[in-house]
């Protein structure tokens, strides 16, 4: 428990205020899917594992659906998805300049060690 309120500090640190007030309180599942791709997406695992445990059971029922209705959506070439941007968004609203940059940085090295096309707003 200790080192998931560190873990959940430190996410703080990097989120906007509208963010850090959602962690506090209830959020929507939107957000909540939100909240889940950035922390996956940026490996901060024990942030992820907080969040998950703390308000997964109260969107199980939208998993679900979610799950069952999982389609691959081919897009536009040129259009950017809406996961690229959540990472967008939550780079620039770092509040403190210097990791802005270096959530941008980060940002675009995660985007290469997995191998997907870096989106232009990143660079």
């Amino acid at each position: 428990m200790c080192s998931d309120k560190y873990a959940i500090f430190q996410f703080t640190e990097l989120c906007s205020s509208k963010d850090r007030d959602l962690l506090k309180s209830c959020m929507s599942f939107p957000d909540f899917r939100r909240l889940i791709y950035i922390t996956d997406f940026f490996e901060f695992t024990d942030a992820w594992a907080y969040i998950w445990n703390k308000f997964a059971d109260k969107f199980l029922g939208e998993i679900e659906l979610l799950n069952e209705n999982l389609e691959v959506i081919e897009e536009d070439i040129g259009e950017i998805s809406e996961e690229d941007k959540w990472i967008i968004e939550f780079c620039n609203n770092v509040p403190d300049k210097k990791l802005r940059k270096k959530m941008t940085d980060l940002a675009i090295k995660m985007y290469k060690e997995k191998q997907i096309e870096v989106p232009s707003q990143l660079l």
